[in-house]
């Protein structure tokens, strides 16, 4: 069964800018430098205390899949190439450990999801497409 593959830093809240960067493939990191801080900002502003950003990484760390056949419906699953946070392999055990699961790279990093917006959306369009979900 597939394991999260989960990185090896522990949260901190004084590490809160490195997580948001390390998020992000390097390349949006570089060419939105502004954007970049505001996020920065606002997630020491908002987010969660180290301790409950530590809880979350240990949930996610600390769990195997073990019932992935269960899941019949056809299942997309979406991973950033270059995440640092969660191994990019994960995501492909996931998909293969699916019974119907299909794995898609995705350009970018844990945020690939915001970094490549519109190759998330049309790839999830084109899968629910596929699965008769406009139908």
């Amino acid at each position: 069964m597939p394991s999260t593959g989960c990185g090896p830093t522990p949260a901190t809240r004084a590490h809160s800018g490195r997580r948001c960067r390390r998020c992000s493939a390097p390349e949006t990191v570089a060419s939105h430098p502004e954007e970049m801080d505001r996020i920065v900002g606002w997630r020491r502003e908002d987010d969660a205390d180290a301790e409950g950003w530590n809880a979350q990484r240990a949930a996610l760390c600390d769990h195997t899949l073990t019932d992935c056949y269960e899941v019949t419906t056809p299942a997309l699953v979406c991973h950033g190439t270059e995440d640092a946070v969660v191994d990019p392999a994960a995501g492909e055990a996931l998909a293969e450990a699916l019974p119907n699961g299909t794995h898609r790279a995705v350009d970018g990093g844990h945020c690939a999801f915001v970094e490549s917006a519109q190759a998330v959306t049309d790839t999830l369009v084109g899968h629910l497409e596929d699965a008769g979900a406009f139908e």
